[in-house]
């Protein structure tokens, strides 16, 4: 913040109105707070309509939305899949990429099997994204592909024996990435971050497939 002018009791509003909006276009939102309280130094020197246009200034920059939420979500995705990768790395696994980590997961909830539609749902991914990762854990042999006996229009995809012998491993893994995303906030912060996720999550248009 700039240094207070030099001025004496007797300042005018004309020398204050300049120094006070100058400061405005450079405050950064997390100072805003401090700044509104900054009109209990000044406000028995400026008439009240030079007050009452500096305040709501503030207000209104309080209130602006940053605009750049989908750069934290991309960079908390990007972090996420580094840390995953990483610990994965370390335990000797290196035919598990993070982004099919949702997949196992999904079927580690269902007794280890579930159809492809099924599965699209849950990790919230389009249909030709989940064949893609399913595909890669098909081949690695986490995973195993077989039709409905009763309806071949139906795949469902099966954990082999390799992929449900990783499981004590993806969990530990699981915890200590949501114990590191986590750590920062409260529970009741935590709460509040998923419902207004969830919130944005719905805003959008379902995905084909």
């Amino acid at each position: 913040m700039r240094q207070k002018p030099d001025y004496v009791a007797d300042t005018t509003e004309e020398l204050l109105r300049p120094w006070l909006f100058s400061i405005i276009d450079g405050v950064e939102q997390d100072n805003v707070d401090i700044l509104l309280d900054f009109k209990l130094i000044w406000m028995y020197s400026l008439n009240s309509n030079c007050f009452y246009e500096v305040e709501t200034l503030f207000r209104k920059r309080r209130n602006m939305r940053k605009n750049n939420a989908i750069v934290l979500i991309g960079s908390l995705r990007e972090k996420t899949h580094l840390l995953l990768e990483s610990e994965l790395r370390s335990s000797g696994i290196t035919d598990l990429a993070a982004s099919q980590g949702a997949v196992l997961a999904a079927l580690y909830k269902h007794d280890g099997r579930l159809p492809m539609k099924e599965v699209a749902r849950l990790v919230r991914r389009d249909k030709s994204t989940v064949t893609y990762l399913t595909d890669r854990l098909i081949d690695n042999g986490y995973i195993q592909k077989e039709k409905d006996s009763a309806d071949k229009r139906i795949s469902y995809v099966t954990l082999t024996e390799k992929g449900w012998g990783i499981q004590g491993l993806f969990r530990e893994i699981s915890n200590r990435l949501n114990e590191t995303f986590y750590s920062p906030l409260s529970d009741e912060e935590a709460h509040l971050l998923e419902q207004l996720l969830e919130k944005v999550d719905q805003g959008f248009l379902p995905t084909g497939g």
